[in-house]
């Protein structure tokens, strides 16, 4: 069985991933910068198996803590291998503000993130993947890189944008290698990350939706799933969830 890694597992996708694929795993390693009930709830429920580790992403020290840690684990008689499937959620606080009024620093946190928690345990993980020539990665971009982009966003925007690039190249680089790097793009997931949203706006996001509703996780949660454990997953591939 497989180790996975799913970094920002605190979150609502990260649970409701983390429960529908605990059984097909021997370990899951779950970061989190803020325990909540859910993930304390699975770590229950998933005796054993789910092995949560505290890190804030956006922190090159927390990093190196958590991939020292994993790498401990797997060296102790008892412990788990290195993850060979690794889950890329984290984003900093989803806003929306006028691009005049997004300060630099608002770029420079949301890019510290998204590039810290995804560079760092990457170097660490891929060489051994593309050793046993078997991994999967699957980053969760957004719909903004697939279709028409809202306004007022400019910094969300810009990150997202950024990962789907660094996916390309990965997935270019490792092609061949048994190392598959993939993304999906869901629209807006009713979840805690928009909670900061006012109700007026998340209706309206709802409303400009075929279906008149925000998705929900387990509508995303099937499509990580085929590209982490589906063996006709290819490289590169971005599944646009609308």
């Amino acid at each position: 069985m497989s180790v996975l890694l799913v970094l920002g597992a605190s979150s609502d996708l990260g649970c409701a991933l983390i429960d529908s694929v605990a059984e097909r795993y021997e370990t899951i390693w779950a970061t989190y910068r803020t325990m909540n009930e859910n993930l304390e709830a699975l770590v229950r429920k998933h005796d054993g198996r789910i092995r949560p580790v505290h890190a804030d992403l956006s922190d090159k020290e927390d990093i190196e803590e958590l991939i020292d840690t994993v790498r401990r684990s797997a060296g102790a008689a008892s412990g788990a291998a290195i993850p060979d499937h690794i889950v890329h959620i984290p984003m900093a606080p989803y806003a929306v503000k006028k691009f005049v009024k997004t300060d630099e620093e608002d770029f420079e946190a949301s890019m510290l993130l998204a590039i810290r928690s995804t560079v760092m345990p990457l170097q660490a993980f891929l060489p051994d993947m593309k050793k046993n020539r078997n991994g999967r990665v699957v980053f969760v971009l957004s719909s903004v890189t697939e279709g028409d982009v809202p306004e007022f966003q400019s910094a969300y925007v810009t990150v997202k944008y950024a990962l789907l690039g660094l996916m390309k190249s990965l997935a270019s680089e490792y092609a061949g290698t048994g190392v598959h790097i993939n993304a999906v793009s869901p629209d807006m997931m009713d979840t805690r990350y928009i909670s900061g949203l006012s109700h007026l706006m998340i209706e309206q996001y709802a409303g400009n939706r075929s279906g008149g509703k925000l998705l929900e996780t387990l509508d995303v949660v099937p499509h990580i799933e085929h590209l982490l454990l589906d063996e006709g997953a290819g490289d590169g591939e971005n599944i646009l969830i609308v």
